[in-house]
């Protein structure tokens, strides 16, 4: 006698805060029917419709704007597509623009000094164009995967211009990776005393190759237009996130710290709000000694 076969497609919708997700639900059922049926297919197919909201204060508000108006000039420069990052097929080279720059909620809130942090590339393709409220979910409130030390040591190496009561003097001396320290300190992570709720993170390589997988540098350092690209970073830290201090996470930067020191006095940023402190540090995933000082150890 031949099994009955039971097959139904529905529509799913789900929600989480803002962020809405629609969806097909489909499933073939090969057995018996009712609570011992046997599934052989179970198919979901799901499609982001919606995003999770950027939150900010004042401060924060205030760099989502100027990046918001910043970044539309160099889409429109480079001929970007604003909602998915792809560039024109001639000019990309098999790239898009990977993301948009993290902006803490509470970047520059009570008084906090204004951390910015600029690293080389972003790892992988995400498979469209992040906006903030997705960059910002991600940095902040989702755990670390265990294999990635970026996010622990950049949250780490945001301690020391922190108040004292983030406990810079408690893991100064650790020996252990931050990772490891940042295991007994879990409860920063979906909390609003983040340390990285009070940072920004952007980039210098804003392109990705499409379909990257692999969160490594392979493919990614590469400029579509390296002088646009470069005065876009400048204009980032200058105009828009405005820091009190800037870390560069890797000796590539050696020579921006100066560069970002001429450019200062050439706008007459120094006498509004230049940064105070310019330092050029390993990337936290490099190869090599990865406690809490050797990330914030100056090396240029």
């Amino acid at each position: 006698m031949p099994l009955p076969v039971v097959s139904f497609r529905t529509k799913v919708e789900l929600r989480s805060g803002p962020a809405v997700v629609r969806g097909i639900l489909e499933v073939t059922s090969l057995g018996p029917v009712g609570k011992n049926a046997m599934m052989n297919r179970n198919e979901v197919v799901f499609e982001m419709t919606g995003a999770p909201e950027w939150e900010g204060g004042p401060a924060a508000t205030d760099v989502k704007r100027r990046l918001a108006a910043t970044y539309g000039q160099f889409f429109s420069a480079m001929g970007i597509d604003d909602r998915t990052g792809e560039a024109h097929p001639v000019r990309s080279l098999g790239h898009r623009f990977s993301t948009w720059p993290h902006v803490g909620s509470r970047y520059g809130e009570d008084g906090h000094r204004r951390i910015l942090f600029v690293g080389l590339q972003w790892g992988h393709d995400p498979g469209h164009l992040q906006s903030l409220g997705q960059v910002q979910e991600w940095v902040e409130r989702t755990e670390p995967l265990p294999n990635n030390p970026h996010i622990p040591g950049t949250c780490v190496s945001a301690l020391p211009w922190l108040p004292a009561r983030y406990g810079w003097d408690e893991i100064k001396n650790e020996e252990r990776t931050c990772s490891s320290v940042l295991k007994d300190r879990g409860r920063w992570w979906k909390s609003k005393d983040n340390p990285l709720a009070f940072v920004g993170l952007t980039n210098l390589f804003k392109f990705i190759p499409v379909g990257k997988a692999k969160r490594d540098s392979k493919g990614a350092l590469r400029h579509l237009d390296k002088e646009a690209e470069e005065r876009l970073l400048v204009d980032e830290i200058l105009d828009c996130f405005r820091p009190d201090v800037v870390l560069f996470q890797s000796p590539r930067f050696r020579r921006w710290p100066r560069r970002l020191r001429e450019e200062s006095r050439r706008r007459g940023v120094r006498s509004t709000r230049g940064p105070d402190e310019v330092r050029v540090v390993y990337h936290p995933a490099y190869r090599g000694k990865r406690t809490p000082r050797d990330v914030v150890k100056a090396r240029y």
